[in-house]
This record gives structure tokens, C-alpha cells and sequence, in this order.
């Protein structure tokens, strides 16, 4: 009887045991991390190449200022979006100009003021699960209302340069003519990367390069402080 006893006792231990660790191993399944974001004022420098009519390589320069925002669905996939304003880049672009009366095509200039309003939406990779720098990549499509001017003064070369001629005889190449300003809308495909520096658990300083391309070329470099939210 005492044996008997000591094996039911046994057997209740076994089973209580058991579902100790049923109940230790059934723990709630973890939740997914809340949806979070973050938001930045950004400053910069934009050269671009534009879609002018030019015999030279111009490239013109522009302080630009903006502000993003972003929302991160994982920890590395994050959906941003972007506004920003440019200063007018000034360009002097020049054409060869064929002329009755030349023997050689002169060159006819126009001073051009480009500027841009832009908005960008994108994704971006985040690399890393660190605590301080997270670099990233990403693209999306950028678009852009864009500002166009221009002053062409009024040009004339003489038929003959040498020493001792008459000066009388001039061909005019361009005459004086003003366009603008104008205004219109391109949506541009952009590729950007950069990283996030963060300086305390949420305030974080951020640098990127943007690479924008058709017909008109950009490149902006951009530095910004923001905060995680």
C-alpha cells in the first residue's frame, strides 16, 4: 500500500511539474514595436545641371533649406518625405551662332536665374541596430516646380578684324530679349544615401547626398537636426 501511494505521489509530482513549465513556456506572444517617426529641418548646397540650350558644361550652385519627415514601418524600412526651397542658381550659357558674313561661328550668351521648389517622397533602407549611427540608402521621385529667367543682351561681332579695316560692317548674332519668369512642374526619379548621428536617445544630426537625373542633373548635399518621435 505504502508503495503504491509513493508511485500515485510521484506520478502527481511528474504532472505538476509538467505543468509548471506548460504554464512558464506560455508566455503572450510579443507585440509588434508601435509605429514611430521623426522630423528634421535641414540646410544645404544644390548644383545641377540644366536642360539647356549650351555648347558648354555649365554647372551653377544654390543655397537650398527644407524640412522632412519620415515613418518607420520596421526598424529598417522607413517612408520619408521631404519639402524644399532653393536660392536662384545664375548660369551664363552660351551657343555657337552660325552668321552670314563670318567666316566662324561666334558665341551668343544669355544669363539664366533657375530656382526650385521641390518636394520629394521616398524609401529608404536603414542599415544597423545600433544606438548612435545608422547609415541608409533610398530613392523615389522628386517633384519639382521650377523657376526659369533669362536676359540675353544684345550682341554683334564686325565682318573684318584686322588692323586697318573698317569697323562699319557688323553682323548682329542676338538680339536683346528677356524671357520669363516661368514656372513649370517635372517629376524626376532621385537616389539619395546618408546617415543618422544620433547625439542622445532621440535627438540625432543627419547628413545625405541626393542624386537627381533626366534631362535636367542635380546633386545636393544636405545637413539637418531632428528629433525621433
Amino acid at each position: 500500500m505504502r508503495e503504491r501511494w509513493s508511485a500515485w505521489r510521484c506520478a502527481a509530482l511528474g504532472a505538476l511539474a509538467a505543468l509548471v513549465c506548460l504554464a512558464s513556456s506560455a508566455r503572450p506572444a510579443a507585440q509588434p514595436a508601435p509605429m514611430r517617426g521623426d522630423g528634421a529641418g535641414m540646410v544645404g548646397w544644390l548644383a545641377e545641371r540644366p536642360d539647356l540650350d549650351s555648347d558648354w558644361d555649365d554647372w551653377g550652385h544654390a543655397v537650398l533649406i527644407g524640412v522632412s519627415g519620415g515613418v518607420y514601418w520596421t526598424e529598417h524600412l522607413r517612408t520619408a518625405i521631404d519639402f524644399t526651397w532653393s536660392d536662384d542658381t545664375d548660369l551664363s550659357v552660351a551657343r555657337q551662332v552660325p552668321a552670314a558674313g563670318l567666316s566662324w561661328a561666334p558665341l551668343a550668351y544669355s544669363e539664366w536665374d533657375i530656382g526650385h521648389t521641390q518636394i520629394g517622397v521616398g524609401q529608404h533602407y536603414q542599415f544597423f541596430s545600433n544606438t548612435w549611427v545608422h547609415p541608409y540608402v533610398g530613392g523615389g521621385v522628386l517633384i519639382d516646380w521650377e523657376r526659369r529667367s533669362s536676359y540675353t543682351p544684345r550682341q554683334a561681332f564686325p565682318i573684318d578684324w584686322r588692323p586697318g579695316s573698317d569697323p562699319g560692317t557688323w553682323v548682329v548674332v542676338a538680339e536683346e530679349s528677356r524671357t520669363g519668369p516661368d514656372t513649370r512642374v517635372v517629376a524626376r526619379p532621385f537616389f539619395e544615401g546618408g546617415a543618422k548621428v544620433y547625439v542622445s536617445e532621440r535627438a540625432f544630426f543627419r547628413a545625405e547626398l541626393r542624386w537627381v537625373a533626366r534631362d535636367t542633373q542635380q546633386l545636393a548635399t544636405r545637413f539637418g537636426v531632428g528629433v525621433d518621435w
